[in-house]
């Protein structure tokens, strides 16, 4: 019995081997698609990633040239309205308020007729910022 006993035993512990080294085998191979699974799920948030921030772009870029056109448009509207005979502010001399009401400027040897921005009443010859918008001139003290 004994003989009998020592070949079951072998038997077994060879069976056992055997279902052993399966169970490696497949927890590897387990392993190995577990690795290819999350790679693929990597590689597939990375193009994800890479759609969307060429979305952002592509809307950074729309937004960008929308406000470009509406600049150009806004300078367009500029150019139809009345030219003054300077760019932006300057400095005139007050003059008087004709019978209308109308402020007298003058710059550079030239009388305006503003519109006054101011409630003083001013002496000849104080200095005024000198202004225009679509062909009006406003003199403001």
């Amino acid at each position: 019995m004994s003989d009998s006993f020592a070949r079951q035993t072998d038997i077994a512990r060879r069976v056992y081997q055997q279902t052993q080294n399966q169970i490696d085998s497949l927890d590897t191979g387990l392993f190995q698609l577990d690795i290819l699974e999350l790679t693929d799920e990597i590689a597939e948030t990375k193009t994800a990633i890479e759609k969307a921030e060429q979305l952002l772009l592509l809307k950074v870029q729309a937004l960008h040239q929308a406000k470009r056109l509406a600049e150009l448009e806004k300078r367009e509207a500029n150019m139809n309205s009345i030219p003054g005979d300077f760019d932006g502010n300057v400095t005139g001399k007050w003059k008087k308020l004709d019978d209308s009401g109308a402020g007298v400027v003058t710059y550079n040897d030239k009388e305006y007729l503003t519109q006054p921005l101011g409630f003083t009443s001013l002496p000849s010859g104080t200095e005024v910022e000198l202004s225009h918008a679509d062909g009006k001139y406003f003199s403001k003290f």
